[in-house]
């Protein structure tokens, strides 16, 4: 009879700390109720591993001698990427590939390679994988992460390991630097743990797994934007504006903890509205901004809310902050 495992990972948002968190100040991030869901069927009479990544109606098959022929060619992975991974699995990557879906293939190969390398002395095994998430994708609210977590999560249990959330969210973190390049590791950290954090220098500083709702409302700008250009486009900036950028992110830095003050100690003395009035401003001077940005933190205002934007920035989406006396 197969067997059949499921694993599922919220999205996230950063409430304040994006792009500071790069250079090692602290962010604030928490889950969201928006999950991506991955389900792996085991059939010990299947000879075929089947990936079906439903939300782009798209799938794929390989046969387990072509995997294993393929694995020859790559060699051994102990689950630390490199760039060189890339071209080495390219023949797996059919030139029939929709673009869209390269990277997430790519991230399963990955996986499924380096568990099986690490932890199974290489011995690779037929499954049906299927993926499919409400989260939108270039969004700003952690839909890679959700993806690598998520289906990390079910590949150790479906190669029998029982793999603790920090090896998991260690684990997707490398996934994660296919995506983008050079996260942070807020994203795969809070998709594994959920609740809120505070995070600083690659590290889980604090956890509130009982923190109170944190009334939001997400409004997508609906324009896609690239992570690792946006990172890199700040770090440019920062070269060649040391001194200002410093100044901008140590800014940063103040307010999340201040926000953290706030969730953590459910400190109500302390002004969220304003903090993201400024926190917005202060992203707008690193160059995250953008017009569709700000038409959305304009008309926020004109109700009497407060809105920034989360995540990388470029568009993607805007959190408006929901305070309770304006609604």
């Amino acid at each position: 009879m197969a067997k059949i495992i499921e694993s599922s990972a919220p999205g996230k948002v950063i409430l304040h700390g994006e792009h500071a968190v790069v250079f090692g100040k602290n962010a604030v991030a928490v889950s969201v109720d928006l999950r991506t869901k991955v389900k792996i069927t085991l059939d010990n009479d299947s000879q075929d591993v089947h990936l079906k990544l439903n939300d782009f109606e798209w799938e794929t098959k390989w046969s387990l001698s072509e995997l294993i022929n393929a694995h020859t060619e790559i060699g051994k992975t102990n689950l630390e990427f490199c760039d060189s991974f890339v071209a080495k699995c390219e023949k797996l990557v059919q030139n029939g590939f929709r673009e869209e879906t390269v990277d997430s293939v790519r991230a399963f190969l990955f996986l499924y390679f380096g568990l099986s390398d690490v932890y199974c002395s290489s011995k690779l095994r037929a499954m049906n994988v299927s993926i499919c998430s409400s989260l939108p994708i270039g969004a700003g609210l952690g839909s890679s992460a959700a993806f690598s977590v998520s289906l990390t999560g079910a590949l150790f249990r479906a190669f029998n390991v029982d793999a603790s959330p920090e090896t998991v969210s260690k684990t997707a973190f490398q996934v994660e630097r296919m995506f983008h390049g050079k996260p942070s590791g807020i994203d795969n950290s809070i998709c594994t743990f959920g609740g809120a954090l505070l995070f600083k220098s690659g590290s889980v500083i604090e956890q509130v797994t009982d923190a109170d709702v944190i009334p939001i409302l997400l409004v997508y700008t609906n324009v896609k934007r690239n992570t690792k250009n946006l990172v890199k486009s700040t770090t440019e900036r920062r070269e060649k504006f040391s001194d200002v950028m410093n100044n901008i992110m140590n800014a940063i830095d103040a307010i999340s903890l201040l926000a953290w003050k706030h969730i953590r100690n459910k400190d109500n003395t302390i002004n969220v509205e304003t903090l993201v009035e400024i926190n917005q401003h202060l992203l707008n001077g690193i160059g995250a901004g953008h017009p569709s940005i700000d038409v959305i933190v304009e008309m926020a205002k004109k109700y009497g809310f407060r809105a920034k934007l989360t995540g990388a920035g470029g568009g993607g989406t805007v959190i408006v902050h929901l305070s309770k006396g304006n609604l």
